[in-house]
Parts: structure tokens; C-alpha cells; sequence
């Protein structure tokens, strides 16, 4: 899989403005091409100006050049852009997506770690509450000094 990773800048009266037009136009222009896998949208504030990332995932690289030309390296832009954007870069980021791997430490699964979790927290809440907590060992120290 491929990742293509493309920013942009606008002022900050456009950022919210921006940020609804790319879910509008160019998001569902990438869903509809196949091959198209998904996207990170990122964005944030600096220096009183809205920066985007978006991040594209797509099967292989031929997939990205019929999104996106034969130099798929070089940004797509849209007509409204130019009444957004502070500048337009020429290029993009491409890299090779690897697989996510999942490092498991044993066979539990993530509602196994929720449930432990959420009964520690809830025996901890009730304990304090009803006062039938014990001290733990360290208190007893500290408090036989």
C-alpha cells in the first residue's frame, strides 16, 4: 500500500471554511476512485495560520496515478482552492505504507484490558466511598513512624 501525503495553508478566516470544502469536494473525489483505501485528515493552528495534511492510503502506485496524473508526486488542485489556500505547494510526500502489525503481550483482547481496567476503577470508587478500603501496606509503614 502507498500513503500520499499532501498540506496545505490557509488564513484563519478560511480554516473552518477549508476544512468543510475538503470534506465536501476532494474527500469523496478520493472515495470514488478504486483502489482508494482511506485518509488521515489532520489540521491544527500555528503562527495565526490553518495547516492541513491529509493523508491518502491507496492500493499501489498505479492507483495514485489515476487519481492523480503520471507525475503523481505533484499536488492535485481543485478550483476553489485558490480562494482558500495561502500558496500551493508543488509537490507531495509518497511513501510505502507497511501493514499495521499488532504487538499482543498474551491472548487477551482489548475488552479483557477494558474490563480489568474498569473493575479496578469501580472497586477503587466504591471502596472510598463505603470506607472499606484497607491500607496498603506502605500507609501501615508511614504510619508506625
Amino acid at each position: 500500500m502507498m500513503a500520499r501525503i499532501w498540506h496545505g495553508k490557509t488564513s484563519m478566516v478560511n480554516y473552518d471554511a477549508y476544512t468543510e470544502f475538503l470534506r465536501q469536494v476532494p474527500i469523496p473525489d478520493y472515495q470514488k476512485t478504486i483502489g482508494f483505501k482511506g485518509l488521515t485528515f489532520l489540521r491544527n493552528v500555528d503562527n495565526h495560520e490553518g495547516h492541513f495534511q491529509l493523508i491518502t492510503y491507496w492500493d499501489n502506485l498505479e492507483i495514485i496515478k489515476n487519481f492523480a496524473g503520471q507525475d503523481f508526486e505533484k499536488a492535485k488542485y481543485y478550483l476553489e482552492d485558490k480562494g482558500f489556500l495561502l500558496e500551493f505547494e508543488e509537490r507531495v510526500q509518497r511513501y510505502e505504507s507497511l501493514p499495521r502489525k499488532r504487538y499482543v503481550l498474551d491472548q487477551r483482547s482489548d475488552f479483557d484490558y477494558l474490563r480489568i481496567i474498569l473493575e479496578h476503577l469501580a472497586n477503587e470508587y466504591f471502596c472510598s466511598f463505603f470506607h472499606t478500603c484497607k491500607p496498603n501496606r506502605n500507609d501501615e509503614r508511614e504510619s508506625n513512624h
